[in-house]
């Protein structure tokens, strides 16, 4: 599949001759990946805009603004986790084969290495999604709503003059891409500071491997 660089007695060697060769075993992959990125984005860019004006026309025409901004953001948030967790643990479930071509090793899950361990780990883990969803969330919307008709932050653009056009779209997506990185990177390494690590990032390296509930 790869290249076998030359077998050495050197421990740092034989690390770069697997990882070299991990890389050359996944790149066999990209072909698939690289299309539906191709598509997904063409279809995002320039055919989504048109569609999602279409709805958003529609929900002015027969929502309120309320229901546009803090009904519907939480509606889609959970539709989209709930439905993409369960596409996943169907892959998990029924493992097809087309997709177990993609792990990034051969491990077993953990639900099969240790049932009983990953049992605990699942009621810890919806416990802390049902208070994300149902008690987090609802309180920040509170807030972000007594702060908006208080007048401290202003009102979100909703109407139809005010919808980005295809290259504002792609410039704020790209900057917003940007910037989530940045940050993402920064608040990544601030959580893994030592003195809080503990308290706030520790459960996050719990799973060893990404799941879907």
């Amino acid at each position: 599949m790869g290249v076998q660089l030359e077998s050495s007695g050197n421990p740092v060697t034989r690390l770069f001759n697997g990882f070299y060769n991990n890389e050359i075993y996944r790149y066999h992959f990209h072909g698939v990946k690289l299309v539906i990125s191709v598509v997904s984005s063409i279809w995002f860019f320039f055919y989504f805009p048109d569609q999602l004006q279409v709805c958003w026309e529609w929900l002015l025409d027969n929502t309120s603004y309320f229901f546009l901004r803090y009904i519907l953001q939480v509606i889609l948030h959970t539709a989209a986790f709930a439905s993409s967790n369960f596409l996943w643990y169907l892959v998990y479930h029924y493992e097809p084969k087309f997709m177990e071509q993609f792990r990034a090793n051969n491990r077993p899950w953990p639900w099969q290495e240790d049932r009983e361990k990953w049992m605990k780990l699942l009621k810890k883990t919806c416990f802390i999604l049902f208070i994300n969803h149902f008690v987090v969330i609802p309180v920040l919307l509170v807030i972000d709503y007594r702060l908006e008709i208080s007048g401290s932050v202003p009102r979100m653009p909703y109407q139809m003059d005010s919808f980005p056009s295809k290259l504002e779209l792609f410039s704020q997506f790209f900057f917003c891409m940007i910037m989530e990185d940045l940050g993402f990177y920064w608040s990544h390494r601030f959580l893994h500071w030592r003195r809080i690590y503990p308290y706030i990032h520790k459960i996050h390296h719990e799973y060893k491997t990404t799941i879907g509930l």
